[in-house]
């Protein structure tokens, strides 16, 4: 047993040693919409909510595509729905956003092949660069002696390449969870009249899902779009007593929260470079002018 769980951890390694990791700052907007229920009639939407949502997000790319995550950032569904008397506070009520509240995120993401933005144009550009060699190539010829100097021309190539773009598809799915302490619902005892105050969207854990694009420039990660829905799991609901004219009467608030946002990241990745491979290049020595030179005359 000892001998199988070591064997799995060593596997586990080995298949991680294969991965990147990428943490992500990102910034964009957030759109929620809290819902409540009083008294079980139908739900409605109090108030207009959007906001600005600040974050990181960071994942660890396995070499199959797929990537554990894991994030915080800003979140806003709080609804503060405030009322005095309970027979009226279906209609009588005041609502506005409430407190800004960090969000933990985790889940699984994959990353798709790189699909390409753009045709690669190489372009080639050749220069040539003319050497003038002093080169003395003695030879006799009729009992004389003679000598002759030889110029060569060495033409040098290289090939230029266009910056090349790629965009990666990435769906994702997760939870979300808000470790926050508010209570559901508050009461007012220091105002002249009786006041209560229910935190609508009060709901610690949400479903994620949504989907990232990553453009890469020249192979390397350059920015990420990311769209994500999320909808709360559950609902905070809450029930408190009051009694009118000696009789007791219940009155249950409840709410449900559901949105998307949308953000731009840069993101940073942290991968072990693999080892430059040594290029030799061997030259070749043409047996043109610059050579060798032999001339013969008279028979020699």
């Amino acid at each position: 047993m000892r001998r199988t769980a070591l064997l799995f951890v060593i596997a586990v390694f080995g298949y991680a040693a294969n991965g990147q990791f990428t943490l992500t700052p990102q910034a964009g907007f957030e759109i929620p919409s809290t819902k409540i229920s009083y008294n079980h009639l139908p739900y409605i939407h109090p108030v207009g909510q959007s906001s600005g949502q600040f974050g990181i997000r960071a994942d660890y790319q396995f070499k199959g595509g797929f990537a554990p995550f894991a994030g915080i950032v800003t979140h806003r569904p709080l609804v503060s729905y405030n009322f005095s008397d309970p027979k009226t506070g279906m209609t009588d009520y005041t609502s506005a956003e409430g407190d800004l509240l960090v969000q933990l995120q985790a889940g699984l993401q994959y990353s798709s092949k790189p699909i390409s933005l753009g045709k690669k144009t190489p372009t080639a550009k050749t220069t040539t660069q003319k050497t003038s060699s002093t080169e003395h190539f003695y030879y006799s010829s009729c009992g004389r002696k003679y000598s002759e100097t030889r110029s060569c021309t060495e033409k040098k190539s290289c090939t230029s390449q266009k910056s090349s773009w790629a965009m990666r598809v990435q769906p994702s799915a997760g939870i979300g969870y808000v470790p926050s302490s508010k209570p559901d619902m508050e009461k007012d005892y220091f105002a002249t009249s009786p006041g209560y105050s229910y935190n609508a969207g009060n709901i610690s854990t949400e479903f994620i899902g949504g989907m990232g694009f990553e453009f890469d420039r020249n192979q390397k990660k350059f920015l990420t779009l990311r769209v994500n829905y999320f909808k709360s799991l559950g609902n905070n609901e809450t029930s408190f007593t009051t009694q009118t004219s000696g009789k007791e009467e219940t009155t249950t608030l409840k709410s449900q929260v559901s949105g998307w946002n949308a953000s731009l990241g840069i993101p940073i990745s942290f991968a072990k470079k693999p080892a430059a491979k040594k290029s030799t290049t061997k030259s070749q020595k043409s047996h043109h002018s610059c050579c060798q030179y032999y001339k013969s005359r008279c028979g020699f």
